[in-house]
């Protein structure tokens, strides 16, 4: 009986050992994910604000000296507004970042 209790606890124990190596690489691939994920965003935004600025310097070099309608003169205004206070706003983030570091 007392090398079944041991081996219970041998079991137990190693089953224990096991649960929590597995929920450290569950938490260190949620770590992962989380890191990814916000590398992702950060191109992504990068993307889209180049795309931005290249849709202001098209709107600019096609319609240059061209009087543009109402509509159009508040959609371009309201690209550049956009595209200034991201900038801005990635700026002031890379400014805090390099202060943290």
């Amino acid at each position: 009986m007392l090398f079944f209790m041991g081996s219970h606890f041998a079991s137990h124990a190693t089953e224990e050992a096991v649960r929590r190596s597995n929920a450290l690489e569950k938490n260190e691939l949620d770590t992962l994910r989380k890191v990814s994920r916000q590398e992702y965003l950060k191109k992504r935004e990068q993307k889209k604000l180049e795309e931005i600025r290249d849709d202001i310097e098209d709107e600019q070099y096609l319609f240059d000296g061209v009087k543009l309608t109402e509509a159009e003169y508040h959609e371009l205004r309201y690209k550049k507004e956009i595209y200034e206070l991201v900038k801005k706003r990635s700026e002031d983030v890379e400014d805090t970042n390099e202060v943290l570091r």
